[in-house]
């Protein structure tokens, strides 16, 4: 088995500092990669900082706010265009080959973002394809603050009261 990997999510100067934190937390063996989203200020320069620094072993450029204005959360004729899309929507709003994470760790639920659960949630190589015993209570896949999988609602995946 190959090294297990950890991708993050950034929007904000402050998710940035977290991502960082939360990298050097990591299993000794883990690598972590970074995506910096559109949203972050001067995102690009903050990438070649990231390379250099060697805190995370690649750093992506992804297009959180151009997706957010094709894909409003509150439309849903949009959402289902950009989700129907699928894999094609998330690869053209990321700039760079996506890996096999065993771990997405993200803070906002944004297009972006929920299309990078619908391809690692129950996937456990990162490929979209779905993985035996990956279900709500699973261990792996996309995780929100407080270890709540996307659209459970609940911590851990229990169903919602």
């Amino acid at each position: 088995m190959g090294r297990e990997k950890a991708l993050f999510v950034v929007n904000s100067v402050y998710q940035l500092l977290t991502a960082v934190h939360l990298r050097r937390c990591l299993p000794e063996g883990w690598e972590g990669e970074l995506l910096l989203t559109d949203l972050l200020p001067e995102h690009q320069a903050l990438a070649c900082r990231g390379e250099e620094t060697g805190v995370f072993s690649r750093v992506l450029l992804g297009k959180a706010r151009e997706l957010q204005g094709r894909c409003h959360l509150n439309r849903p004729q949009e959402l289902e265009e950009v989700f129907g899309e699928g894999e094609k929507a998330l690869l053209a709003a990321v700039e760079g080959e996506l890996g096999d994470y065993s771990q997405v760790y993200f803070a906002n639920c944004d297009a972006l973002t929920r299309l990078l659960a619908c391809r690692y949630y129950h996937s456990p190589s990162g490929t979209g394809a779905p993985g035996p015993g990956r279900g709500p209570n699973s261990t792996g896949g996309a995780t929100a603050p407080g270890g709540t999988p996307p659209g459970t609602g609940t911590p851990g995946g229990a169903p919602a009261a």
